[in-house]
């Protein structure tokens, strides 16, 4: 992540982007909290062991809030993610009494059928990319079903948001014209909403109540696009990662053949060993604070590694094996106190069933060309394959 490894688009090397973890264990090895330079020129603060980021998750003093930083501001741009207490909790408890646990089980069903219509439509196919023809689009058509968003609308939405995930990788004028236009896009749909309410989550969204208490306007647009970027991307990854690392370990893809119900265990420590996102939201110091022995001034962006923390061996026996059975998955994946992920359960259901319809239809699924290199995405925020080449069977 220092200039040294950037090419002239701000892009990590192709071979670190493969395998990124030797290089994390150097920058561990180096120093456990360190400066380094990011792809767009920021520097910020790395932390790279699993007790230092566990700890710093929680920390007060570490703000979500990009006003304490040193670059300016985004403006009108509001949301759990990058809000601190009161704002947060306030946020939070209005849209924890829409997005419960019991809400995210009625929509197995929804997720059950997605899956199924997608395998159907590529079942005739010889060979198929998982990720453009079911990884990407069944998230995405669940989590805009759930906002009530016209299916006529999800390519569009997919393609702003893929360039919003390329961080480090697409241009600023592309990154700021897909902002703008999903921008745009939620208002109208808001706005929708508001007039003809359906029976869908953002309609609820915009009706909840705490008290006297409401979301307002921007709130439920930073919301909506909190939510379908969070709900969409990550997931994409996530059921990408587990296909590829269980193709990868044939005898663990066996055991899951053999008996599905470990598919939820493959799932948890995928999250572990490939997390989706690399790293937490940005944290900026509200004061000195010291980490990991390393004292880091005021008002300075600290970049908390989740996938480098997610291998550390002081805390996780054996971390570059992926194990099945093994006994304390206890990552921060999805994050780690106040901000834990809201959609954890969520992101959770939709892997773990198109993980498993996948397998229940095709259980010789295997890559389409064993000795094709899997290529991984570009950017520091996101950890997913670009594209994979199945031969279904």
């Amino acid at each position: 992540m220092s200039e040294r490894h950037l090419d002239q688009y701000g892009r990590l090397p192709q071979e670190i982007r493969d395998d990124p973890y030797p290089w994390y264990d150097r920058l561990r090895a180096e120093a456990p909290v360190q400066q380094v330079t990011l792809p767009h020129g920021e520097e910020a603060w790395l932390i790279t062991r699993y007790s230092d980021a566990r700890e710093a998750l929680n920390d007060p003093r570490l703000s979500n809030d990009p006003a304490n930083g040193k670059a300016p501001a985004p403006v009108g741009f509001r949301h759990m993610g990058n809000s601190d207490p009161p704002d947060h909790l306030r946020l939070r408890r209005l849209v924890s009494k829409v997005f419960t646990p019991r809400y995210i089980a009625t929509l197995r069903p929804v997720i059950e059928r997605t899956a199924a219509e997608l395998l159907d439509s590529i079942a005739d196919h010889s060979a198929v990319d998982l990720i453009s023809e079911y990884a990407h689009p069944m998230p995405l058509t669940v989590i805009c079903e759930m906002l009530g968003v016209p299916s006529s609308d999800h390519a569009a939405l997919r393609g702003w948001f893929s360039t919003m995930a390329a961080i480090g990788a697409a241009p600023a004028d592309e990154l700021e014209a897909a902002f703008g236009s999903l921008m745009a896009y939620f208002s109208q749909l808001i706005a929708a909403k508001r007039a003809e309410p359906g029976d869908d989550l953002l309609s609820e969204l915009t009706a909840v109540r705490d008290g006297s208490d409401a979301l307002d306007d921007t709130e439920l647009l930073s919301m909506a696009f909190a939510l379908v970027g969070a709900g969409h991307e990550t997931v994409t990854n996530l059921i990408g990662n587990t296909v590829v690392t269980l193709l990868r370990s044939p005898a663990q893809l066996r055991e899951v053949l053999d008996d599905p119900t470990l598919i939820p265990s493959a799932v948890e420590e995928v999250l572990r060993f490939e997390s989706p996102v690399p790293s937490a939201g940005a944290r900026y110091t509200t004061e000195p604070v010291v980490i990991g022995g390393v004292e880091i001034p005021a008002n300075e962006h600290v970049m908390i590694g989740l996938g480098i923390s997610n291998r550390d061996p002081e805390r996780f026996d054996a971390p570059a094996d992926f194990d099945l059975h093994r006994g304390d998955v206890a990552h921060l994946a999805f994050g780690h106190g106040r901000h834990f992920c809201i959609g954890a359960h969520l992101a959770r259901l939709e892997a773990e069933i198109a993980v498993a319809t996948l397998l229940a239809r095709h259980p010789g699924t295997a890559f389409a060309d064993p000795d094709a290199p899997v290529e991984w995405l570009d950017g520091v925020a996101r950890r997913g394959v670009r594209s994979l080449f199945l031969a279904l069977r």
